[in-house]
């Protein structure tokens, strides 16, 4: 039996009654279906406390309070292996191994003791009957912790290899040689599936037909599917809830970087598998994540792709009820616009910020610097994440974790490249598709950016160089220097971005530049109005497509797109601390009609007018983490 709107409920030895009426109103009020009750069975004390059999006592109880309610019953095995947390009484099976010789509390899925212990838990778990298992995310090996190099893993690597590799070697050799690193990389999913698999063989004892779902980390995303599919029941649907929690968040400029992540894990998993969202409010209170905060998270994941969620908003630690009654509230009320948003499933269209769906084994990095959550998401230039080639693809660092296959697709139509992208293109070949090589900067730091027409930008940013520049190449504008800041005379060091038609037939624009990588006083050569416009600008040179883009300076992110229905779509979030009330966008085959969804699930309309330079204007108010959902007739 699978689920899609899960919420997590303590295993409380007091306040079942209490608990219980709240998981009533949820099912009754909002679009939680499930609750998957709490177990955490990380071992603990030697010989191990049999956590299951208390847990199993309560979940009995739960169980019973809950069975003419509707809602479905199921547990979490919350930590299995561990999350890292040190308990008063430790247990003595094997233990993790950091590359760097650190061995936190969480154990080895190789340890036979470990897996007997396991192996054990879900039994008395299983006996109970719960309609579902989901398997949380301490089963990684690599998110946080970059591998485990115990004795076990390094005898397994040996068995594989036939050479026996110390902690020292293994850990060195996976950042420089790619084929120990795919082997490395494949043990290390093995490694889970194996513990995937006696929780498999457990559940399958009582019931083969109870659904186990799985939620991955970030960088062990390409294993997630894999791991998802030794854990469900035969014939039934494979999910896996990704890593893309914001909880603990300061503030709203994070949101694009929060989508690139959570679409960087999208294309590591087959389209095939049900991807549900983590709104975790961890530790479940406010001061943590606020509730529109909560709701911006489901709006916007269901419209990234995932098609459901884990939610956390239920106080774990102790019973503290009021904590969550903002929740509860902001979730009854989004309700029927939840629904709206998995039936509308849009298909974005816009600037493409590529995403690759293959995973190189030594890139257990960040996501790299993109323009998405640098520039894009911030001036409003409808944009998306995606790894289907386009018209136009925005080209950073992540150009470090595109295949060279997926290089070539971008390259051979239109592509804004920065200069750090540019860099890495560069290393790896691809310099003659550029038009120009990327160099470390060595001149003197320049002054301005003159564009041909003459009109000017501030440029004293993190610039590269470009160099053996193709003849075929037109400059579009150059760095200069000068001798003092109220000097008017200024002389050109260098190109600062070309245009070149490449032989495959490709347009591409390269910049020297680098996009912001924080906001600091030093991004403002990015962020301004005149950066803004010469941005437009290039990138209608090199797309076939034209796109929608706010004309403003609100801080605002902009998504346009096709509803599965055919309607025409445009998600527009508050990424601003500003309350924006007229938002004037320019918009390809402007509408006569706007239509904008409501909390309660329905359609209004908005007055939209037209400004002085031909703008779409929409009279409506957007405020801070906002997810305004339009459509356009």
């Amino acid at each position: 039996m699978s689920t899609r709107w899960v919420n997590i409920a303590p295993l409380f030895e007091h306040h079942q009654e209490e608990t219980a009426a709240d998981l009533k109103r949820l099912y009754n009020e909002t679009c939680i279906d499930s609750v998957a009750f709490c177990c955490t069975l990380v071992p603990e004390a030697n010989p191990p406390l049999n956590k299951a059999a208390i847990l199993a006592e309560r979940f009995l109880k739960m169980k019973e309070l809950l069975k003419d309610c509707g809602i479905k019953c199921g547990i979490l095995l919350q930590a299995t292996m561990g999350h890292g947390w040190t308990p008063d009484s430790k247990s003595p099976f094997q233990n993790t191994v950091l590359p760097d010789g650190n061995s936190p509390y969480v154990f080895c899925p190789l340890g036979d003791e470990f897996l007997n212990y396991i192996r054990g838990q879900i039994a008395t778990l299983a006996s109970t009957e719960p309609d579902f298992f989901m398997l949380d995310d301490d089963t990684r090996l690599i998110t946080g912790r970059g591998g485990c190099f115990c004795p076990l893993h390094l005898e397994e690597f040996k068995r594989r290899t036939g050479k026996l590799y110390t902690r020292e070697e293994l850990a060195s050799l996976i950042k420089t040689d790619l084929n120990i690193a795919a082997a490395y990389d494949l043990m290390m999913q093995d490694s889970i599936i194996k513990l995937a698999k006696v929780i498999r063989q457990e559940i399958d004892n009582v019931n083969p037909l109870t659904h186990c779902s799985f939620c991955c980390c970030s960088h062990d995303a390409h294993h997630a599917a894999n791991i998802a599919k030794a854990l469900a029941a035969p014939g039934q649907e494979i999910i896996v809830r990704l890593n893309n929690g914001r909880y603990c968040s300061e503030g709203t400029r994070n949101i694009a970087s929060w989508l690139n992540r959570t679409a960087r894990q999208l294309a590591l998993i087959p389209e095939d598998v049900i991807v549900l969202s983590e709104p975790d409010t961890c530790p479940q209170n406010r001061y943590s994540m606020g509730a529109t905060q909560l709701n911006a998270h489901i709006s916007m994941s269901l419209l990234e792709g995932c098609r459901g969620g884990k939610i956390w908003i239920t106080r774990l630690g102790v019973y503290e009820p009021k904590s969550g009654e903002a929740y509860r509230k902001i979730m009854a009320k989004y309700r029927n616009f939840h629904a709206k948003l998995l039936e509308l499933a849009p298909k974005w269209k816009g600037v493409r910020v590529p995403k690759t769906g293959t995973h190189s084994p030594m890139q257990y990095k960040g996501n790299g610097l993109d323009w998405g959550s640098s520039v894009l998401g911030r001036f409003g230039i409808a944009y998306y994440n995606s790894k289907h080639p386009s018209s136009v693809s925005m080209i950073s660092e992540d150009a470090e974790l595109l295949t060279d296959e997926e290089v070539i697709a971008a390259l051979s139509k239109g592509a804004v490249v920065d200069g750090i992208g540019a860099t890495w293109l560069t290393k790896r070949g691809f310099a003659h598709l550029l038009g120009a090589k990327a160099v470390k900067w060595d001149k003197p730091i320049p002054a301005l950016e003159v564009l041909n027409d003459g009109s000017q930008i501030n440029a004293k940013p993190k610039t590269e160089m470009l160099v053996d520049v193709d003849p075929k190449a037109k400059v579009i504008s150059t760095y200069h220097s000068r001798t003092a800041a109220l000097s008017s005379e200024t002389a050109p060091i260098s190109p600062a971005t070309i245009y070149f038609e490449n032989e495959l037939g490709g347009r591409v624009v390269t910049m020297a530049m680098n996009i912001p990588d924080a906001l600091t006083l030093g991004s403002f050569y990015f962020y301004n109005e005149k950066r803004k416009a010469m941005l437009i600008d290039l990138i209608k040179l090199v797309s076939d497509t034209p796109f929608t883009y706010h004309t403003g300076d609100a801080e605002l992110l902009v998504k346009d797109g096709t509803a599965q229905d055919g309607t025409r779509i445009l998600a527009i979030y508050g990424v601003s601390m500003d309350t924006v009330e007229e938002i004037p966008l320019s918009i390809p085959e402007p509408p006569t009609s706007v239509k904008r969804l409501m909390a309660d699930g329905t359609w209004k309309e908005i007055a939209i007018t037209q400004g002085d330079s031909g703008e779409t204007v929409f009279i409506d108010t957007i405020a801070p983490l906002d997810t305004a959902v339009y459509a356009l007739n």
